[in-house]
Protein backbone atom coordinates (compact mmCIF):
# COMPACT_ATOMS: atom_id res chain seq x y z
CA UNK A 1 0.00 0.00 0.00
CA UNK A 2 0.77 3.11 -1.14
CA UNK A 3 0.19 6.16 1.99
CA UNK A 4 -0.80 9.39 0.99
CA UNK A 5 1.83 11.96 2.43
CA UNK A 6 0.92 15.56 3.66
CA UNK A 7 4.33 17.39 5.20
CA UNK A 8 3.40 20.87 7.80
CA UNK A 9 6.66 22.65 7.81
CA UNK A 10 9.09 22.98 4.87
CA UNK A 11 12.18 23.88 6.00
CA UNK A 12 15.79 22.41 6.28
CA UNK A 13 15.05 19.89 7.85
CA UNK A 14 11.97 18.62 5.38
CA UNK A 15 14.71 17.44 2.74
CA UNK A 16 15.27 14.18 4.35
CA UNK A 17 11.58 13.40 5.23
CA UNK A 18 10.29 13.99 1.63
CA UNK A 19 13.84 11.36 0.45
CA UNK A 20 12.62 9.01 3.44
CA UNK A 21 9.29 9.06 1.64
CA UNK A 22 10.25 8.57 -1.50
CA UNK A 23 12.30 5.29 -0.89
CA UNK A 24 10.00 3.72 1.30
CA UNK A 25 6.95 4.15 -2.06
CA UNK A 26 5.05 7.03 -0.06
CA UNK A 27 3.52 9.97 -1.98
CA UNK A 28 3.63 13.03 -0.90
CA UNK A 29 0.07 14.94 -2.09
CA UNK A 30 0.22 17.96 0.12
CA UNK A 31 2.73 20.14 1.84
CA UNK A 32 1.89 22.85 3.70
CA UNK A 33 3.91 26.03 5.36
CA UNK A 34 3.47 29.42 6.72
CA UNK A 35 5.38 30.60 4.01
CA UNK A 36 3.13 29.51 1.15
CA UNK A 37 6.00 30.51 -1.13
CA UNK A 38 8.09 27.86 0.05
CA UNK A 39 4.84 25.63 -0.16
CA UNK A 40 4.48 26.37 -3.70
CA UNK A 41 7.75 26.30 -4.93
CA UNK A 42 7.83 22.99 -2.99
CA UNK A 43 4.63 21.56 -4.71
CA UNK A 44 5.30 22.41 -7.92
CA UNK A 45 8.78 20.67 -7.77
CA UNK A 46 7.16 17.07 -6.65
CA UNK A 47 3.94 17.59 -8.37
CA UNK A 48 1.65 18.09 -5.30
CA UNK A 49 -0.36 20.82 -4.01
CA UNK A 50 0.43 23.84 -1.77
CA UNK A 51 -0.94 25.12 1.44
CA UNK A 52 -0.70 27.98 3.88
CA UNK A 53 -3.49 26.89 6.28
CA UNK A 54 -2.33 23.04 7.13
CA UNK A 55 -5.80 22.77 8.14
CA UNK A 56 -7.13 22.85 5.11
CA UNK A 57 -5.00 20.58 4.03
CA UNK A 58 -5.64 17.46 6.70
CA UNK A 59 -9.15 18.41 6.14
CA UNK A 60 -9.03 18.67 2.24
CA UNK A 61 -6.50 15.97 1.18
CA UNK A 62 -7.87 12.39 2.52
CA UNK A 63 -4.03 11.96 3.21
CA UNK A 64 -3.08 9.03 5.01
CA UNK A 65 0.08 10.49 7.41
CA UNK A 66 0.68 13.92 8.11
CA UNK A 67 4.96 14.73 9.39
CA UNK A 68 4.93 17.91 11.47
CA UNK A 69 8.38 19.84 11.02
CA UNK A 70 7.40 23.32 12.21
CA UNK A 71 9.12 25.42 15.16
CA UNK A 72 8.24 23.56 18.27
CA UNK A 73 5.27 25.21 19.97
CA UNK A 74 3.92 24.08 17.25
CA UNK A 75 3.91 20.44 17.10
CA UNK A 76 1.00 19.76 19.56
CA UNK A 77 -1.95 21.42 17.89
CA UNK A 78 -1.05 20.23 14.41
CA UNK A 79 -0.50 16.57 15.94
CA UNK A 80 -3.72 16.68 17.86
CA UNK A 81 -6.09 18.02 14.32
CA UNK A 82 -4.18 15.33 12.01
CA UNK A 83 -5.37 12.76 14.40
CA UNK A 84 -8.47 14.06 14.73
CA UNK A 85 -9.08 14.54 11.34
CA UNK A 86 -8.45 10.75 10.78
CA UNK A 87 -4.43 10.33 9.89
CA UNK A 88 -1.42 8.74 11.11
CA UNK A 89 1.37 11.14 12.41
CA UNK A 90 4.75 11.48 12.34
CA UNK A 91 6.43 14.29 14.79
CA UNK A 92 9.47 16.21 14.46
CA UNK A 93 10.77 16.09 18.49
CA UNK A 94 10.46 17.62 20.45
CA UNK A 95 6.20 16.63 20.78
CA UNK A 96 6.11 19.98 22.87
CA UNK A 97 8.03 22.97 24.54
CA UNK A 98 6.86 21.65 27.73
CA UNK A 99 4.98 18.75 29.28
CA UNK A 100 1.65 21.65 30.05
CA UNK A 101 1.29 21.72 27.23
CA UNK A 102 1.26 18.03 25.65
CA UNK A 103 -2.29 17.12 27.74
CA UNK A 104 -4.54 17.45 25.37
CA UNK A 105 -2.53 16.18 22.39
CA UNK A 106 -2.09 13.02 24.91
CA UNK A 107 -5.83 13.13 25.33
CA UNK A 108 -6.36 12.79 21.75
CA UNK A 109 -3.74 9.92 21.14
CA UNK A 110 -5.77 8.17 23.90
CA UNK A 111 -9.15 8.56 21.67
CA UNK A 112 -8.13 7.90 18.60
CA UNK A 113 -7.51 4.46 16.53
CA UNK A 114 -4.41 6.13 14.55
CA UNK A 115 -0.81 6.08 15.40
CA UNK A 116 1.57 9.24 16.47
CA UNK A 117 4.91 8.10 16.72
CA UNK A 118 7.79 10.74 17.88
CA UNK A 119 11.15 10.79 15.71
CA UNK A 120 13.50 9.92 18.01
CA UNK A 121 15.50 7.94 15.29
CA UNK A 122 18.43 7.33 17.65
CA UNK A 123 16.98 4.73 18.97
CA UNK A 124 17.19 2.95 15.93
CA UNK A 125 21.17 2.87 16.14
CA UNK A 126 22.31 -0.32 16.91
CA UNK A 127 24.96 0.58 19.31
CA UNK A 128 21.76 2.12 21.41
CA UNK A 129 20.14 -1.27 21.02
CA UNK A 130 23.45 -2.64 22.57
CA UNK A 131 23.33 -0.71 25.46
CA UNK A 132 19.00 -1.51 26.21
CA UNK A 133 20.01 -4.98 26.02
CA UNK A 134 23.05 -4.92 28.39
CA UNK A 135 21.07 -3.00 30.87
CA UNK A 136 17.46 -4.99 30.39
CA UNK A 137 19.55 -8.18 30.49
CA UNK A 138 21.13 -7.70 34.27
CA UNK A 139 24.66 -8.59 33.00
CA UNK A 140 25.98 -5.25 34.88
CA UNK A 141 23.87 -6.35 38.04
CA UNK A 142 22.63 -3.51 40.09
CA UNK A 143 23.38 -0.18 38.32
CA UNK A 144 25.24 2.47 40.41
CA UNK A 145 26.39 5.55 38.20
CA UNK A 146 26.55 6.60 34.41
CA UNK A 147 27.53 9.55 33.18
CA UNK A 148 26.80 10.80 30.18
CA UNK A 149 28.39 13.49 28.04
CA UNK A 150 27.30 14.73 24.86
CA UNK A 151 29.06 18.29 23.98
CA UNK A 152 29.38 17.55 20.46
CA UNK A 153 26.17 19.84 19.12
CA UNK A 154 28.44 22.91 18.23
CA UNK A 155 26.31 25.48 16.37
CA UNK A 156 27.64 29.07 15.17
CA UNK A 157 26.30 31.94 15.48
CA UNK A 158 25.10 31.85 11.36
CA UNK A 159 22.98 28.67 12.84
CA UNK A 160 21.21 31.04 15.24
CA UNK A 161 20.89 33.38 12.16
CA UNK A 162 19.22 31.01 9.49
CA UNK A 163 15.26 31.11 11.31
CA UNK A 164 14.26 34.24 13.66
CA UNK A 165 12.84 31.16 15.66
CA UNK A 166 15.74 29.40 16.31
CA UNK A 167 17.47 29.85 19.79
CA UNK A 168 14.56 31.67 21.44
CA UNK A 169 12.27 31.67 24.50
CA UNK A 170 9.45 33.22 22.45
CA UNK A 171 10.02 31.09 19.20
CA UNK A 172 11.10 27.91 20.18
CA UNK A 173 11.21 27.26 23.66
CA UNK A 174 14.25 27.34 24.62
CA UNK A 175 17.90 26.69 23.53
CA UNK A 176 19.85 23.50 23.50
CA UNK A 177 17.63 21.28 25.81
CA UNK A 178 14.80 21.81 23.74
CA UNK A 179 16.63 21.57 20.35
CA UNK A 180 19.25 19.35 20.24
CA UNK A 181 19.79 17.61 23.43
CA UNK A 182 16.17 15.85 23.27
CA UNK A 183 17.92 13.24 21.35
CA UNK A 184 20.46 12.79 24.86
CA UNK A 185 17.02 12.92 26.84
CA UNK A 186 15.59 10.31 25.19
CA UNK A 187 18.39 8.04 25.57
CA UNK A 188 18.55 8.74 29.08
CA UNK A 189 14.79 8.13 29.69
CA UNK A 190 15.27 4.75 26.82
CA UNK A 191 17.72 3.32 29.38
CA UNK A 192 16.91 4.32 32.61
CA UNK A 193 12.91 6.21 32.43
CA UNK A 194 12.20 9.23 34.79
CA UNK A 195 14.55 10.35 38.03
CA UNK A 196 12.38 11.42 40.72
CA UNK A 197 15.39 14.20 41.37
CA UNK A 198 16.71 16.63 39.47
CA UNK A 199 19.25 18.98 39.98
CA UNK A 200 21.37 21.24 37.20
CA UNK A 201 22.82 24.29 36.39
CA UNK A 202 22.63 25.79 32.67
CA UNK A 203 23.08 29.46 31.36
CA UNK A 204 24.20 31.17 28.04
CA UNK A 205 28.16 30.96 27.41
CA UNK A 206 30.51 33.99 25.65
CA UNK A 207 30.61 32.14 22.30
CA UNK A 208 26.95 32.61 21.70
CA UNK A 209 26.00 36.75 23.77
CA UNK A 210 23.59 37.26 21.75
CA UNK A 211 21.11 34.43 22.65
CA UNK A 212 18.82 34.37 25.26
CA UNK A 213 17.94 30.57 25.83
CA UNK A 214 21.17 28.11 27.50
CA UNK A 215 23.84 26.89 25.43
CA UNK A 216 25.03 24.56 28.21
CA UNK A 217 23.20 22.00 30.73
CA UNK A 218 25.00 20.11 33.54
CA UNK A 219 22.92 18.22 35.49
CA UNK A 220 22.28 15.59 37.85
CA UNK A 221 19.59 12.88 37.80
CA UNK A 222 18.64 10.42 40.99
CA UNK A 223 16.61 6.97 40.52
CA UNK A 224 15.63 4.75 43.25
CA UNK A 225 18.63 2.42 45.14
CA UNK A 226 20.91 5.79 45.10
CA UNK A 227 21.38 5.11 41.05
CA UNK A 228 22.67 8.52 39.59
CA UNK A 229 23.05 9.52 35.93
CA UNK A 230 25.65 12.80 35.47
CA UNK A 231 24.50 14.70 32.54
CA UNK A 232 26.74 17.38 30.54
CA UNK A 233 25.80 19.16 27.06
CA UNK A 234 26.47 21.84 24.78
CA UNK A 235 26.62 23.88 21.44
CA UNK A 236 29.60 25.93 22.41
CA UNK A 237 32.92 23.37 22.73
CA UNK A 238 34.66 21.87 20.14
CA UNK A 239 36.10 19.12 19.67
CA UNK A 240 32.79 17.74 20.66
CA UNK A 241 32.27 14.12 22.65
CA UNK A 242 29.38 11.85 22.42
CA UNK A 243 30.33 9.11 25.67
CA UNK A 244 27.76 7.23 27.64
CA UNK A 245 29.80 5.58 30.73
CA UNK A 246 27.58 2.83 32.93
CA UNK A 247 28.41 0.74 36.23
CA UNK A 248 27.05 -1.80 37.90
CA UNK A 249 27.33 -3.91 40.58
CA UNK A 250 29.10 -6.56 38.27
CA UNK A 251 30.76 -4.04 35.89
CA UNK A 252 30.94 -1.22 33.46
CA UNK A 253 30.30 -0.69 29.93
CA UNK A 254 31.13 2.17 27.95
CA UNK A 255 29.95 3.83 24.56
CA UNK A 256 31.68 5.93 22.59
CA UNK A 257 32.96 6.14 18.75
CA UNK A 258 30.42 3.57 17.51
CA UNK A 259 31.97 1.00 19.84
CA UNK A 260 30.83 -0.64 23.21
CA UNK A 261 33.26 -1.42 25.75
CA UNK A 262 32.47 -3.82 28.82
CA UNK A 263 34.57 -4.57 31.90
CA UNK A 264 32.45 -7.87 33.78
CA UNK A 265 33.79 -8.29 37.11
CA UNK A 266 34.92 -11.88 37.95
CA UNK A 267 32.93 -11.50 41.20
CA UNK A 268 29.81 -9.01 42.38
CA UNK A 269 31.42 -5.97 43.87
CA UNK A 270 29.30 -6.36 47.38
CA UNK A 271 30.54 -10.20 47.27
CA UNK A 272 34.20 -9.58 46.75
CA UNK A 273 34.30 -6.55 49.55
CA UNK A 274 32.57 -9.11 52.03
CA UNK A 275 34.98 -11.49 51.08
CA UNK A 276 38.48 -9.26 50.24
CA UNK A 277 40.86 -8.78 53.18
CA UNK A 278 43.46 -7.37 51.15
CA UNK A 279 43.37 -3.36 52.11
CA UNK A 280 44.43 -2.44 48.33
CA UNK A 281 42.85 -5.21 46.16
CA UNK A 282 40.38 -4.72 43.92
CA UNK A 283 38.27 -7.47 41.30
CA UNK A 284 39.72 -8.95 37.80
CA UNK A 285 38.16 -8.00 35.08
CA UNK A 286 37.53 -9.44 31.92
CA UNK A 287 37.57 -6.40 29.21
CA UNK A 288 35.71 -6.89 25.27
CA UNK A 289 34.90 -4.45 23.01
CA UNK A 290 33.10 -4.58 19.60
CA UNK A 291 32.10 -2.22 17.13
CA UNK A 292 28.73 -1.32 15.29
CA UNK A 293 28.07 -0.09 12.06
CA UNK A 294 25.81 3.33 13.13
CA UNK A 295 23.41 4.07 10.18
CA UNK A 296 23.79 7.95 8.99
CA UNK A 297 21.29 11.36 9.37
CA UNK A 298 19.38 10.40 5.95
CA UNK A 299 18.92 6.83 6.74
CA UNK A 300 18.11 6.92 10.76
CA UNK A 301 15.26 9.05 9.37
CA UNK A 302 13.85 6.42 6.99
CA UNK A 303 13.80 4.27 9.74
CA UNK A 304 12.23 6.48 11.70
CA UNK A 305 8.94 6.38 8.87
CA UNK A 306 9.40 2.55 8.23
CA UNK A 307 8.81 2.01 12.16
CA UNK A 308 5.84 4.01 11.82
CA UNK A 309 4.44 2.43 8.44
CA UNK A 310 5.45 -1.06 10.15
CA UNK A 311 3.32 0.15 13.57
CA UNK A 312 0.28 1.18 11.20
CA UNK A 313 0.20 -2.38 9.39
CA UNK A 314 0.58 -4.24 12.75
CA UNK A 315 3.90 -5.70 12.65
CA UNK A 316 5.32 -3.97 14.99
CA UNK A 317 4.68 -1.41 17.98
CA UNK A 318 5.88 2.34 17.52
CA UNK A 319 9.18 2.88 18.94
CA UNK A 320 9.04 6.28 20.23
CA UNK A 321 5.09 6.89 20.93
CA UNK A 322 3.44 9.96 22.22
CA UNK A 323 3.59 9.13 26.30
CA UNK A 324 7.10 8.32 26.04
CA UNK A 325 8.67 11.14 24.66
CA UNK A 326 6.64 13.91 26.46
CA UNK A 327 8.68 11.96 29.82
CA UNK A 328 12.01 13.72 27.77
CA UNK A 329 10.25 17.10 27.75
CA UNK A 330 9.58 16.53 31.23
CA UNK A 331 13.05 16.04 32.07
CA UNK A 332 14.19 19.11 30.03
CA UNK A 333 11.59 21.37 32.01
CA UNK A 334 13.12 20.26 35.29
CA UNK A 335 16.73 20.68 34.20
CA UNK A 336 15.88 24.48 33.00
CA UNK A 337 13.53 25.02 36.01
CA UNK A 338 16.76 23.90 38.38
CA UNK A 339 19.40 25.65 36.80
CA UNK A 340 17.46 29.14 36.66
CA UNK A 341 15.45 28.49 39.25
CA UNK A 342 18.62 27.17 41.46
CA UNK A 343 17.15 24.73 43.03
CA UNK A 344 16.84 20.97 43.06
CA UNK A 345 13.01 19.83 41.19
CA UNK A 346 11.05 16.77 42.26
CA UNK A 347 9.51 14.71 39.55
CA UNK A 348 6.41 15.11 38.08
CA UNK A 349 7.42 18.27 37.87
CA UNK A 350 4.77 21.75 38.77
CA UNK A 351 3.76 22.47 35.61
CA UNK A 352 2.45 25.72 36.61
CA UNK A 353 5.73 26.50 37.77
CA UNK A 354 7.57 25.75 34.73
CA UNK A 355 4.84 27.74 32.59
CA UNK A 356 4.98 31.00 34.75
CA UNK A 357 9.18 30.80 34.24
CA UNK A 358 8.68 30.06 30.64
CA UNK A 359 6.40 33.17 30.71
CA UNK A 360 9.20 35.55 32.41
CA UNK A 361 11.99 34.32 29.96
CA UNK A 362 10.09 35.02 26.99
CA UNK A 363 9.40 38.47 28.57
CA UNK A 364 13.04 39.00 29.70
CA UNK A 365 13.88 37.96 26.24
CA UNK A 366 11.21 40.43 24.31
CA UNK A 367 12.97 43.45 26.04
CA UNK A 368 16.64 42.42 26.30
CA UNK A 369 15.95 42.76 22.60
CA UNK A 370 13.67 45.65 22.23
CA UNK A 371 16.27 47.45 24.08
CA UNK A 372 19.45 46.24 21.63
CA UNK A 373 17.20 47.24 18.87
CA UNK A 374 16.67 50.89 20.09
CA UNK A 375 20.66 50.90 20.35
Amino acid sequence: MAFKYGLVGIGNISGVHFDAIEKLGGEVIGVSDIRYERAQKKAKEIGCQAYQDYRRMVEQEGLDIVVVLTPHYFHPEISKSALQHGCHVLCEKPISVSKGESHDLLNVVDESDKIMGVNCMLRFRPDIQAIKEIIESDVLGTLRAAHFVSNNWLRSTAYYDEGEWRGTWGEEGGGLLTNQSPHDLDKIIHFFGSPYIVKAFAGTSSFHPNLAVEDYADALFLYDNNFRVYFSAATHLHPGVERLEIWGEKGYCRLENNSIKTGLLQQPLCEWNEQNTDMWGTPDVEWSQKWYDIPDFDELHKMSHQNLIQAIEGKEAIRTDAHEAVKSVELANAIILSAYRDKKITLPIDEAEYREFLGEMVELERVKFSQKDKQ
